[in-house]
């Protein structure tokens, strides 16, 4: 190996810089984030195939504790951004402004539906179906399962309410007819 040959002397983890670059770094991914079209931390570690959306969030809130091959993922992923970006901003080889203004938003980015408020693309079944359940039931991680039944648990009370009006307006009607 030459001498003047970079060799790093640790992995990269947020662990390891000041909590200004640290803060620099989560608003810069928050913005970049947005700015590709992303809505939500969950919505990006979905499209990124990241299993822990814990730690995109530690990130985001720059929080220590965030390891390489999610840094790594985040850079690789972000349209615009490259492998070396997040650290370049750890280092402050990049301001923040500039690393936002590299993205470019995605192709594949995930609408929201404004009733539920969970993502949904036009080639997905309708939330709600039967082919919606089947189809996230084989593609969700066991830590989003939770989110399922929060979704399932506001369909069934938003049902039941809608029975509930019905039963209400019946009896008028049976009353005063």
């Amino acid at each position: 190996m030459r001498d003047h040959a970079r060799v790093p002397t640790r992995r990269l983890r947020t662990a390891n810089y000041s909590d200004k670059a640290k803060k620099d770094l989560g608003d810069a991914f928050a913005k970049a984030r947005e700015a590709a079209g992303y809505k939500s931390t969950a919505a990006f570690a979905r499209a990124a195939r990241i299993k822990s959306v814990a730690s995109l969030e530690m990130l985001e809130n720059g929080k220590p504790g965030v390891g390489q091959s999610i840094l790594f993922a985040v850079g690789r992923f972000m349209p615009g951004w490259t492998e070396d970006t997040p650290r370049q901003i750890l280092e402050g080889e990049l301001s923040q402004e500039d690393a936002v203004q590299a993205v470019r938003p995605s192709a594949e980015v995930d609408t929201v539906n404004p009733v539920l408020g969970y993502e949904e693309s036009a080639n997905r079944p309708a939330i709600g179906s039967p082919e919606w359940l089947i189809h996230y039931a084989e593609i969700l991680q066991e830590e989003d399962f939770r989110e399922v039944r929060e979704v399932l648990l506001r369909m069934l009370r938003a049902e039941a309410r809608v029975l509930e009006l019905q039963r209400e307006v019946t009896e008028r009607a049976l009353t005063r007819g």
